[in-house]
């Protein structure tokens, strides 16, 4: 385990600029808002390159995106030369000690999750958070397993899944649902993350010096497209065109009240396939893909 100190006033003071840099066809989901045995459950892991057991952990999210249901995403931090690392329980000053430009957006989304109202928060890699709500130490795979299965059930698991496709060659339609419990639905705020399937990177300093790492769903960018106040609407995001091979991901959209709060719904949907890809299985084009 890996744990970092990060001070709330630098973070409150970057997180607009946070906003503004961090921004898999979809197999489940409907726009009727009728319950689904298996509602989505989204996984992000933490990790970052300088940390021996996150990539463990990137092996477990990986096994993990075996559940259809799983929506799973790997926010790598790469830079922490802003906090302070902790050794023994002491803080140790750990690069700089003033900020020189915008703080890691993961670090400031775990910052959100680990408790952004306090005045300060231990970061800690790896890290495991489900639909927003669960937080499970990385190097403790059997209580996350033990979570993860809890979530499969519908009596714990709430989170509404979301509708996505391709409405054409670089426009996502995202099909929101009426939500069922009109009561207690609070507005939420709408994220659209792109993701990379894999990142492999080869190490040149730190703990993992020399090896070659290999990381799973990787978060790209993330956008804020809107409010949903649980009705039924579908939103028209214009993105990049798929470029295919290494640069293969997809698209998560994730509802949430607050960032760092209880995520609310939850859609994926994979780049479609493009002609260079020729090891790709078949699926579904855009309706019109020029």
């Amino acid at each position: 385990m890996t744990c970092f100190s990060i001070q709330k006033s630098f973070a409150l003071a970057l997180c607009l600029g946070f906003l503004g840099v961090f921004a898999a066809d979809s197999s489940y989901g409907q726009e009727t808002g009728t319950a689904n045995p298996h509602p989505p459950i989204v996984v992000e892991l933490f990790t970052t390159t300088d940390c021996t057991s996150c990539v463990f952990a990137d092996r477990i999210l990986y096994d993990s995106m075996k559940k259809e249901n799983v929506i799973a995403l790997s926010c790598r931090t790469k830079d922490i030369s802003n906090v302070e690392k902790i050794e023994g329980g002491k803080a140790e000053a750990f690069g700089r000690l003033e900020y020189s430009g915008p703080m890691d957006p993961c670090v400031f989304r775990q910052w959100a999750y680990k408790g952004g109202r306090s005045s300060d928060v231990t970061i800690s890699l790896p890290l495991f958070v489900v639909n927003g709500k669960e937080q499970i130490d990385g190097e403790e795979p059997e209580s996350y397993t033990k979570t993860l299965e809890s979530y499969e059930y519908t009596s714990n698991n709430k989170t509404i899944d979301v509708f996505m496709t391709w409405k054409d060659a670089d426009t996502v339609s995202i099909h929101l649902p009426q939500a069922l419990e009109k009561s207690t639905w609070r507005s939420a705020s709408l994220w659209l993350i792109r993701y990379k399937d894999i990142e492999i990177e080869k190490v040149n300093e730190g703990v993992n010096k020399g090896r070659v790492l290999r990381f799973s769903n990787v978060i790209q960018n993330s956008q804020h497209i809107g409010k949903w106040h649980g009705q039924a609407r579908t939103i028209d995001v214009d993105v990049s065109k798929p470029q295919g091979g290494k640069e293969s991901g997809g698209y998560v959209v994730l509802a949430q009240s607050m960032m760092g709060e209880t995520v609310l719904a939850a859609g994926k949907l994979g780049d479609y396939k493009l002609a260079s890809d020729k090891a790709a299985a078949p699926v579904s084009t855009p309706a019109n893909p020029n």
